[in-house]
């Protein structure tokens, strides 16, 4: 659990006035790397109840818990299943499952590059979301459901699993 302090830090982050690129650094600053799975752990509490956030909180939590983890394969963020039933959850609002795909998309079409001096190598992407009435290999014409199975298999395809696990 977080204390009072690091509570009250990390609603701060999720503030409105502040940039995605602003946010993650801020995070960094703010949160020992020891201690960013509980942070991000206490991000998953908040963003279970959709009450709780409002959808710009929820976009800069649903940022943090892609890119405290993006130096590693995306398969090995421990909130890959987080961001994937977000962006597979028919109940979640147009903008914030097609940030959370941007997201997923990007780390898989730049397959994790690490560039000295940038947060995530990424941020110049993260500004030019797709539209939202554009084609996603992941949403479905009938409903607009994204599939997290679909997602999981393009998203992890290349890790091997073993039958018997």
């Amino acid at each position: 659990m977080l204390s009072v302090t690091e509570t009250a830090a990390l609603l701060a982050l999720l503030s409105e006035d502040r940039t995605l690129d602003g946010a993650i650094r801020e995070f960094g600053q703010e949160f020992e790397s020891h201690n960013h799975f509980n942070v991000c752990c206490n991000l998953v509490m908040l963003l279970e109840d959709k009450r709780i956030l409002k959808q710009t909180q929820r976009l800069v939590a649903f940022y943090i818990l892609h890119n405290v983890y993006c130096r590693e394969q995306l398969c090995a963020n421990p909130f890959l299943s987080v961001l994937i039933d977000a962006a597979s959850d028919d109940t979640t609002g147009n903008v914030e499952r097609a940030f959370v795909l941007q997201l997923l998309g990007s780390t898989n079409s730049n397959n994790n590059k690490k560039e000295e001096g940038r947060v995530t190598g990424r941020e110049d992407e993260m500004i030019h979301l797709p539209a939202i009435t554009k084609r996603n290999p992941f949403i479905m014409e009938r409903g607009g459901d994204s599939s997290s199975e679909r997602l999981r298999a393009h998203i992890c395809g290349s890790v091997h699993r073993d039958p018997d696990l």
